[in-house]
């Protein structure tokens, strides 16, 4: 009996150490896994960084600038359009037809400005998003290294993370020290050229 009591307890107590060697272990493989992994928001940088906005800034700026030009214009149209119905009794049907084809061109010439204008915002936007980004990626690229991190995952692509291992705070104070604006040069031109270059290219 008394060997069956030891016995009993010599089996608890090896039970009891790899439950507790198992613990360890895996405390072990989350810390390892905490120090060599982290996430960033980019979303939030993104929105919440000063260089963020101030590109947000400047493209509502420049939105509002081609918004009241593209108003006049529509306002001239309206005008023509009600001077073109008064001459319709006075011009010979020629004639009548050949303003009519002008007016017409005309309508077409402002849609084309507003498209270009509208397209030189997103390539200037996309422009500006794009210099942040990049500095972005220089800054996660910096703090990786200095803390020797072997990945670093956009938080939406991770389901549940610890805050520990978030180092968007961290991220968004360097980016708005080392990147507190991005000047947005908006080029209607060039938009426009981009678009033609996209859709003519060279045939083999």
């Amino acid at each position: 009996m008394m060997r069956l009591l030891v016995a009993w307890v010599l089996g608890v107590f090896v039970v009891n150490a790899a439950q507790a060697a198992d613990a360890a272990a895996v405390d072990a493989a989350r810390e390892a896994l905490r120090s060599s992994i982290a996430v960033v928001d980019m979303q939030l940088l993104m929105r919440e960084s000063t260089a963020a906005k101030s590109i947000q800034e400047q493209i509502e700026k420049q939105h509002g600038k081609y918004q009241q030009q593209i108003t006049a214009q529509e306002n001239n149209l309206r005008d023509a359009e009600k001077e073109l119905g008064r001459q319709r009794t006075v011009l010979e049907p020629e004639a009548y037809s050949q303003k009519r084809k002008e007016f017409e061109r005309k309508i077409g010439d402002v849609q084309r400005d507003m498209q270009e204008k509208k397209r030189a915002l997103e390539v200037a936007y996309a422009r500006g998003i794009d210099t942040v980004q990049r500095k972005v990626v220089e800054i996660v690229s910096k703090i990786a290294e200095e803390r020797k991190l072997m990945m670093v995952l956009p938080n939406a692509q991770v389901i549940l993370v610890e805050s520990a291992m978030d180092i968007t705070k961290d991220v968004l104070a360097k980016l708005n020290d080392e990147l507190p604006a991005v000047k947005v040069d908006v080029r209607e031109g060039e938009a426009a050229d981009a678009d033609k270059g996209g859709k003519g290219g060279k045939k083999n």
